[in-house]
C-alpha cells in the first residue's frame, strides 16, 4: 500500500506539532527539564574528558593527609606556623614560579607557639611575598557573615582591575567578606575572590562568578586573578552580558552572566593537575638553603603557576561537582580549571535557546505528520528513532569537537510527548471512520462485505471510478430452460 499525504493531513498535523511544542516550551522556560538537562551535562563532561588538555603550566601544591601526617610527627601539629608559608614562597621565587595562589583565607593573626612568636611568622610570610612580588590571596565574599571570622578591613592600595561595563551589567555583590589580616593585604600582589555557588537545582558546582563586588570595589575571581597577574592585564570589560574581554581574550559567558567550566577530568593527585605534597616542597626548600639536594629543585616551577590548597579531607575543602561519583573534588581544582581554560581558551558554551526551539518544533512536526498525514506508524517509529538518536548522537559531538552544549531533555521530550499525542489522535480518528463506515454500509451490505470494506478503507474511494473497459456479454446455453 503506497503511502499518500493530503492537505487536511498536513494541516493537522502541524496544528497538532504547535500545541505539543506550546507545552514543551512551557515546561522549558520554567525550567521542568534543568535537573535533568544538567545532569546530561555530566554524563558529557565524563564522558568526553581529556586530561591531556590541562595546562602543564597549572600545578598544585597540596596541604594534603601526608603533609599533615609528616609534621605532626615532627611535632608541628594544624595550624602551622605562617613562616612554612614564608619558606615555600621564597623557594617558588627562587624557582622563576610565575603566580603563586593561596586558596587559604589568613583571616586571623597566627598564634604564639612555645618556640614561636606570631608577629615574627605572620611578618616572615609577609616579608616573603613582598620579595615575591606574585603571590594571590583569597577572599572569601559571601552572601552572609560568617561569624566564626574575623571581618578584617580593606586595605587602601590593593590592585583591582579597571572594569568597564555597560549600565546594563549587573555584578553580583556580597555584603560581608572574610579578608586576610592587614599585613598580608598590604604585601601580596593582590586578592581574588572565592564566591561560588553551586547550581540550584541539584548543589552541584558548575560555573562561577567572574566578578564579585565588595564595599565598591570589584573583585576577580580567584582563577581570573592569576590569570590577570600571569598576563600582566589590567583592564577588563564586558562587552555585553554573555562576553567578557580580558586583554585580547573573549571569554563567553552564560546567560546570567556567569563562567561555564570546562572539566578535563576527575581531581586528586591521580587526577588532572599535578600535585605536589607541601611537606615535600618545604623539605626541598631547606634543602636547597643548607646546600643539600632537593627531593623537587625550585627551577621545577619555573614559569608555572602554584596553586596552594587544601585536599585534605578533615580540612573540608571539597567540592561536588560532575566528577565527585569517582572520588571527592578538591575545591582548589575548581580555579585551577578555570585558570586552565582562560589559558588554553576552552570555553564551554551553550546553544542559544534559538535552537531548542526550532528543533521542538520540527520534531514534532515530522512525527505528527507520520501519524497524522501519512497515515503510518512505522514511518512515525522511523522517524522518532532517527530523531532521537540522531539528536544524541549530535549532542554528544557538538559537546567534544566543539565545546558547545546542546540541550538533549527538551527534544527528547518533545518527541516523546508528540509520539504519544499523535498516536492517540491517530487511533481516535480512525476509530471515528471505521465506526462511520459500518453505519454507512451496514443497511445494505452483508457483515462480511462491511468487514472487508471497513479492513480496506484507505484503498476506497466514494463516488467510483472513471475507467476505458470492455464489458463482455455471454449467454450459458441451456440456462433458462
Amino acid at each position: 500500500m503506497g503511502i499518500s499525504l493530503k492537505a487536511s493531513g498536513f494541516i493537522e498535523s502541524l496544528a497538532l506539532a504547535l500545541a505539543c511544542t506550546a507545552v514543551v516550551l512551557t515546561g522549558y522556560n520554567v525550567g521542568a527539564f534543568e535537573e535533568m538537562e544538567l545532569n546530561t551535562l555530566d554524563i558529557r563532561a565524563r564522558q568526553f574528558a581529556n586530561a591531556a588538555d590541562a595546562n602543564e603550566d597549572v600545578v598544585i601544591a597540596a596541604i594534603d593527609e601526608s603533609s599533615l601526617r609528616t609534621f605532626k610527627e615532627n611535632g608541628i601539629t594544624w595550624k602551622w606556623p605562617r613562616d612554612f608559608y614564608g619558606v615555600l614562597v621564597d623557594y617558588l621565587y627562587r624557582g622563576g614560579a610565575k603566580t603563586v595562589v593561596f586558596d587559604v583565607v589568613y583571616a586571623d593573626p597566627d598564634i604564639d607557639r612555645r618556640d614561636s612568636d606570631a608577629e615574627e611568622t605572620d611578618g616572615a610570610f609577609a616579608q616573603a611575598m613582598k620579595r615575591a612580588g606574585n603571590v594571590l590571596l583569597a577572599a572569601n565574599l559571601q552572601h552572609d557573615r560568617d561569624l566564626s571570622k574575623g571581618e578584617n578591613p580593606l586595605v587602601p592600595g590593593i590592585k583591582f582591575p579597571r572594569m568597564l561595563a555597560a549600565p546594563n551589567i549587573k555584578i553580583g555583590e556580597r555584603p560581608s567578606g572574610v579578608l586576610p589580616i592587614p599585613i598580608f593585604q598590604q604585601n601580596a600582589y593582590g586578592l581574588g575572590a572565592v564566591a561560588y555557588e553551586p547550581d540550584k537545582e541539584d548543589g552541584i558546582y558548575r560555573r562561577l562568578e567572574p566578578f564579585v563586588e565588595y564595599k565598591g570595589h570589584v573583585f576577580p575571581h580567584l582563577g581570573i586573578a592569576a590569570y590577570l597577574q600571569a598576563n600582566s592585564i589590567d583592564r577588563v570589560h564586558y562587552t555585553d552580558e554573555r562576553n567578557l574581554r580580558i586583554g585580547d581574550l573573549e571569554v563567553p559567558l552564560d546567560t546570567n552572566g556567569r563562567f561555564l567550566l570546562y572539566w578535563y577530568g576527575q581531581g586528586g593527585p591521580d587526577g588532572v593537575f599535578k600535585y605536589y605534597p607541601i611537606h615535600q616542597l618545604i623539605g626541598s626548600a631547606i634543602a636547597e638553603q643548607s646546600g643539600e639536594k632537593p627531593d623537587v629543585p625550585a627551577t621545577t616551577f619555573k614559569g608555572k603557576t602554584v596553586i596552594v590548597g587544601a585536599n585534605a579531607t578533615g580540612l573540608f575543602d571539597m567540592r561536588t561537582t560532575p566528577f565527585t561519583v569517582y572520588e571527592p573534588y578538591p575545591g582548589l581544582e575548581i580555579y585551577a580549571t578555570m585558570l586552565s581554560n582562560l589559558m588554553g581558551e576552552h570555553f564551554l558554551v551553550r546553544a542559544d535557546k534559538g535552537w531548542v526551539y526550532f528543533f521542538v518544533l520540527a520534531f514534532a512536526f515530522l512525527i505528527c505528520l507520520s501519524f497524522l498525514g501519512l497515515n503510518s506508524i512505522r514511518a512515525a517509529i522511523m522517524v522518532s528513532a532517527i530523531a532521537s538518536a540522531g539528536w544524541i548522537g549530535a549532542s554528544a559531538a557538538a559537546y567534544e569537537s566543539s565545546r558547545v552544549w546542546l540541550d538533549v531533555v527538551t527534544p527528547q521530550v518533545s518527541i516523546m510527548l508528540s509520539f504519544a499525542v499523535a498516536a492517540v489522535v491517530s487511533y481516535w480518528r480512525e476509530g471515528k471512520a471505521r465506526k462511520q463506515l459500518r453505519t454507512m454500509f451496514g443497511r445494505y451490505l452483508s457483515p462480511v462485505v462491511v468487514a472487508e470494506v471497513v479492513e480496506k478503507s484507505d484503498e476506497i474511494e466514494l463516488g467510483g471510478k472513471e475507467i476505458t473497459g470492455t464489458v463482455f456479454f455471454s449467454d450459458v446455453k441451456g440456462f433458462t430452460e
